[in-house]
This record gives structure tokens, C-alpha cells and sequence, in this order.
């Protein structure tokens, strides 16, 4: 599951979320930085290993207006207009991203920061 959690990551990494490792993260969140995404198999849910790979990324930001504006980046670069009904989004993995939920707010973190979630499934054919 960790080489999908990292090839999902690999989409994000770079000028606008940071490197991977840096700012965007693959199975956990860490404390620090303030900005960064973390991509985690979903909690409880079962993992067929050919059919189906849930995930959730989870995004984090100090100002809420640019984890707003973040979130609905990260929604539309896998699941928006221009990539619906493309079945290589992920790296490696052929199949069709869905989201099971929009983006929302999951909480404020203990140093104050605003955490948003967003739900997806790769679907593979």
C-alpha cells in the first residue's frame, strides 16, 4: 500500500505543496511544516488489493482561505473537469480516481491550524 500512498503523493509534489518528504508526506502527517499534505490509506476501510485502493489526504494550513483554496486544487487535479474519465492520473496505477466525499474541514489542530480532509477511491478496471 505504501508504493500507491508515495505514487499518489508524487502527483502533488513540487513548487506548490513542496518535495515529497518535505511538504507533502505519504502514510503519516508529522507536526511540522505548518503547510503540508499527507496522503493515508483510510482508516477501516478494506483494501481489495486489485480493485480498489481508498484514500484520504489530509491538508493542512495556518491562513483558512488558502487551505480552502488548497483543498479544492487538490480535489480538481484528481477528480475536476479536466481529468474525468482519465485512467492514469496516478503514476503507475491504472484505474479512475472518484471522490467518496467533497473537501471539508476535519478539525483545528492544537498549534491552531486548519486541517482538511478529502476522500478518494482509485477504481481499477
Amino acid at each position: 500500500m505504501i508504493e500507491f500512498l508515495e505514487a499518489v503523493a508524487e502527483v502533488f509534489a513540487g513548487e506548490t505543496f513542496g518535495e515529497f518528504g518535505e511538504g507533502v508526506f505519504a502514510g503519516e502527517m508529522p507536526d511540522s511544516p505548518d503547510r503540508c499534505l499527507a496522503i493515508i490509506p483510510q482508516s477501516g476501510a478494506s483494501q481489495p488489493p486489485l480493485r480498489s485502493r481508498r484514500f484520504d489526504i489530509f491538508f493542512r494550513e495556518v491562513d483558512r482561505q488558502s487551505a480552502a483554496e488548497a483543498a479544492t486544487q487538490i480535489h480538481e487535479t484528481l477528480v475536476g473537469e479536466n481529468v474525468q474519465g482519465k485512467f492514469n492520473v496516478i503514476p503507475g496505477f491504472t484505474g479512475r480516481v472518484t471522490a467518496d466525499a467533497e473537501p471539508g474541514i476535519a478539525g483545528i489542530d492544537t498549534q491552531n491550524r486548519v486541517v482538511y480532509q478529502l476522500q478518494y477511491t482509485l477504481l481499477s478496471s
